[in-house]
């Protein structure tokens, strides 16, 4: 009885995992971002595209611009600080 218990119970675990492992839920860190900074003090917007989200704080905005969807993330890290009044981010999903 225990053995089959045992057994009922490893095939459920086996089960959720694998139920776990095959949905579709993506963090934010997982898909690309088009990041708008805009510069108000000068006028200046800059677009980076398809970045990929390193850190997303209350503070920074850091990220490695143009990547692909495939891969490792590689290339120069981008550090834009929130908190600055001249600077403005915002971040939309990359398509």
């Amino acid at each position: 009885m225990v053995k089959k218990l045992a057994i009922a119970m490893m095939v459920l675990m086996i089960g959720a995992g694998a139920a776990a492992a095959s949905n579709g839920w993506q963090s934010s860190y997982d898909i690309l971002w088009n990041i708008n900074v805009y510069v108000q003090c000068r006028k200046i917007e800059t677009t980076y595209a398809n970045s990929h989200l390193v850190n997303n704080e209350l503070l920074w905005v850091v990220f490695i611009p143009n990547q692909m969807k495939v891969g490792e993330p590689r290339g120069r890290v981008m550090r834009i600080p929130k908190v600055d009044p001249c600077l403005s981010v915002t971040m939309e999903e990359a398509n």
